[in-house]
């Protein structure tokens, strides 16, 4: 109850009426009983309705933004929830936690009848192959060709067949974590120069916190520069794409797809210490919405082996235009890759790329693929 407001008055009002005695003073009277009926209901009513109750939702787990997350519900229909920087509702933790498509339930704050800030977030079951296959994207057979889609594919095979070779200056810093926790406890920063050949890399000069080193142990990405570009548009490949939405990433109105595509497919393999796997791959790829580029690369590998290294490997590409000489290229510019240990521990390498240059022919290097 609201202290010195109308029931303060009404306590008042009663305590003077009620004592017979004539009194010198003013005399508050009692205002009339309908008026005062419907003052008490509206406050017996008012702690009944000053907050409304949070909602429920259970789907699809199809998105995890850094401020937002999505799930598909079994009708279709998708529902948004705001994210928290930190804590275990925080981005970081959901995608070390669950898997895309498994089902969820979430509750949610509302706001004009909408979810608003998740509250909570808690798993359910597996998802079962249609339910992967819808949340994940598989096109519908027999459909009309997709031109926009057609038009990404085309722009992004053209790009695969001529990447340019180059030289760059890249930066990794790496740090661990644990299934469950928002926390990142920071590692060692990794310095060294790559120079790219196709999608073919190599690194020299290799420095670890500033000091010059022969060789670094621990997590490191292998995979090649804009590797993932055939594999997700190569009709050749089987690599199923579906058209997610529209959306603006980096102020530039988007494309979404979704892709997925099984073990043994065209992806590149993905080593532990002992072994390489060619894992299942899912995830969304944001295309620009008139030049087809990409603009981000959200992958999501599952499904190794018992006894392999890590269970899952997530990874993030971000693509922008660059300046090598006096030309322009679309080329990745950052890389956030996340490992997934059988323990629930995390390892988590985020990446950056400057001062790109012209590659020298003349360079003595070594590629492996």
């Amino acid at each position: 109850m609201v202290t010195g407001g109308m029931a303060e008055w009404l306590k008042a009002a009663v305590l003077k009426t009620v004592n017979g005695v004539t009194r010198s003073g003013v005399r508050i009277p009692l205002p009339p009983p309908g008026i005062l009926i419907a003052l008490w209901l509206a406050i017996l009513w008012l702690p009944l309705c000053g907050f409304a109750a949070d909602l429920e939702f259970a789907g699809g787990l199809e998105r995890v933004n850094s401020d937002s997350i999505l799930i598909r519900l079994a009708d279709g229909r998708r529902i948004e929830a705001k994210l928290p920087k930190a804590g275990p509702l925080a981005a970081g933790a959901i995608s070390a936690q669950f898997k895309l498509a498994d089902e969820v339930q979430i509750t949610c704050g509302p706001e004009g009848g909408r979810c608003q800030d998740l509250k909570s977030l808690k798993f359910l079951r597996p998802p079962t192959p249609k339910e992967r296959a819808l949340v994940l994207g598989t096109p519908m057979p027999g459909g009309p060709p997709d031109p926009e889609l057609e038009h990404a594919r085309q722009v992004n095979l053209d790009r695969a067949a001529n990447m340019p070779n180059f030289v760059a200056d890249e930066t990794a810093k790496r740090y661990a974590g644990r299934a469950g926790l928002a926390e990142w406890q920071y590692l060692d920063t990794i310095e060294s120069e790559i120079t790219i050949k196709g999608i073919l890399v190599t690194r020299q000069n290799w420095r670890r916190n500033g000091k010059p080193v022969k060789t670094i142990s621990g997590f490191f990405p292998g995979t090649g520069f804009g590797a993932e570009l055939k594999p997700l548009f190569d009709p050749e490949c089987p690599t199923t794409i579906d058209f997610g939405g529209r959306e603006e990433a980096r102020a530039k109105p988007a494309l979404v797809y979704r892709f997925a595509s099984p073990a043994d497919g065209c992806f590149f393999r993905l080593n532990d210490e002992r072994r390489t796997y060619n894992a299942g791959r899912a995830g969304r790829v944001l295309v620009e919405a008139r030049g087809g580029n990409v603009i981000q690369y959200e992958e999501e590998a599952s499904d190794f082996p018992a006894g392999y290294g890590f269970v899952r490997r997530n990874a993030v590409v971000s693509w922008d235009s660059v300046k090598i000489g006096d030309a322009s290229y679309w080329l990745p510019v950052a890389a956030d890759f996340i490992w997934r240990l059988p323990s629930g521990e995390l390892s988590r390498v985020t990446i950056g790329y400057k001062k790109h240059r012209r590659f020298e022919a003349d360079t003595s290097v070594t590629f492996h693929p």
